[in-house]
């Protein structure tokens, strides 16, 4: 959609919580700077947390965005299709 690709500078904190999990902060603009590095943030919130009496953890994630490189009407499929690449590339390595 975008014809190319689109790279952004990240600055991520995390911090362990009470019931064994961790919280991850991020935020991320493009990595130029120039007068578009305020309209096109991300930040991301996750939480992953161990699930009762397995070894598998549960991942909850949050993210905004205040602009994208797409009219509005396409933002929605755009998150949509952002969401289910990440879980099709964390499949793939917890695959391997």
């Amino acid at each position: 959609i975008v014809g190319g690709t689109i790279q952004t500078l990240s600055l991520t904190h995390s911090r362990d919580i009470e019931d064994g999990g961790f919280v991850i902060v991020s935020h991320s603009v493009k990595e130029e700077l120039s007068s578009e590095i305020m309209s096109n943030q991300f930040y991301s919130i996750s939480i992953l947390r161990p699930v009762p009496n397995s070894d598998k953890t549960e991942l909850t994630n949050i993210a905004q965005t205040s602009s994208l490189p797409f009219p509005k009407f396409l933002m929605r499929k755009v998150g949509f299709m952002g969401a289910d690449d990440f879980f099709k590339n964390l499949r793939e390595l917890c695959s391997n």
